[in-house]
């Protein structure tokens, strides 16, 4: 399980700045331009007012069965399987305490899902001096991602966040399939 909610500050703006910079007024508050008289770089701690989502989790699982039949000395047959699930949810608003002054939402859900299947049958025998090894082998697997998503802009205020995309202007929604076997 992977977590990691949160705005971030901008570190490569932080360093094209000049520390004499004054980033809060008297409340509190992220001043957009930290500098006056260098209006190019905005303050890199307005990243810190977004809101930000990424959630990650991770489940696999792996297992083998191995038979070795008694009636044909040296014969064995081995399975290997494997399965992975991978869900994945990402948000995020920026607003106009972001310095986006239209405001901007974003919501994406990601599916994959992996599989494989190994058979693999070996004969292995030794006849006097001569010793014979076959080893056969049929692999099958899927790879699968599942995903959508929905983006809009041009909210009238930031007070419901990413509560109400609906309330954009311009919205946009996405989804897609992909599978290789």
């Amino acid at each position: 399980d992977n977590k990691s909610d949160g705005g971030r500050g901008n570190l490569m703006q932080a360093t094209q700045m000049s520390p004499y910079g004054t980033e809060y007024d008297a409340l509190g508050n992220y001043f957009m331009i930290p500098m006056t008289n260098q209006t190019l770089y905005p303050n890199p701690l307005l990243g810190l007012n977004t809101s930000v989502a990424r959630q990650n989790k991770n489940i696999s699982g792996n297992f083998y069965i191995e038979i070795k039949p008694d009636f044909i000395k040296g014969l064995k047959y081995k399975l290997n399987g494997g399965y992975t699930f991978n869900p994945t949810y990402k948000s995020s608003y920026v607003g106009r305490a972001a310095n986006n002054l239209t405001g901007s939402a974003s919501i994406s859900n990601t599916q994959t899902y992996n599989w494989i299947l190994e058979n693999i049958l070996t004969y292995d025998r030794t006849f006097g001096k001569h010793q014979l090894n076959v080893t056969g082998l049929y692999s099958a697997q899927e790879n699968k991602t599942l995903g959508n998503g929905l983006n809009s802009n041009t909210f009238i205020n930031d007070q419901l966040d990413l509560n109400n995309m609906g309330a954009g202007a311009v919205q946009t929604v996405s989804s897609y399939l992909t599978r290789n076997a």
